[in-house]
């Protein structure tokens, strides 16, 4: 039933965190269609707003703790996000130079984030320097715990974790 492989990489992705959902935790997910880490969310309980503006699957959209946000993340705003989010998740296709810069700028807007579940995707000119200045540039927003990792459901791709001290 899950409508893509983000299922898998999200449900991979709280298993190697050991994460324990709070009570009533809202999801802000970037790049969220067609709904496969929505829906691994969704089935443990968070409420999810889900921001994309392709299509997204019925069983996410049916769901009465989702809410299709159908921006692209660049014009995400004040008016347009929710009040209060917990969790920022991103698993987009894009270049983490252009993807770290949203995930501040949304910081910015909504302080209240407290983990970021970032999925970096390597390209030929990420190295490992890149990827500590990436890291450090989330650490500048106070997420001072931060791991990485390679999940077993795709080699190219590097699972950030990252959260803030409460």
């Amino acid at each position: 039933e899950a409508p893509s492989r983000a299922y898998m990489k999200m449900e991979e992705a709280m298993k190697w965190t050991n994460y324990k959902m709070r009570e009533r935790e809202t999801v802000l997910e970037l790049g969220s269609a067609p709904g496969g880490a929505s829906y691994a969310l969704l089935n443990r309980g968070f409420k999810v707003y889900g921001v994309d503006t392709a299509k997204m699957s019925e069983v996410c959209l049916n769901h009465p703790n989702f809410t299709h946000i159908e921006l692209p993340m660049q014009k995400l705003n004040d008016e347009t996000l929710p009040d209060d989010i917990d969790i920022l998740v991103c698993d987009i296709n894009l270049s983490p130079e252009d993807i770290v810069i949203q995930l501040r700028r949304i910081y910015k807007l909504r302080p209240t984030i407290k983990k970021i579940f970032y999925t970096l995707k390597m390209t030929e000119d990420i190295s490992r320097t890149n990827l500590q200045k990436y890291f450090n540039q989330i650490r500048s927003m106070g997420f001072r715990t931060l791991k990485s990792t390679q999940l077993p459901s795709n080699r190219s791709e590097i699972f950030v974790y990252a959260e803030r001290e409460e």
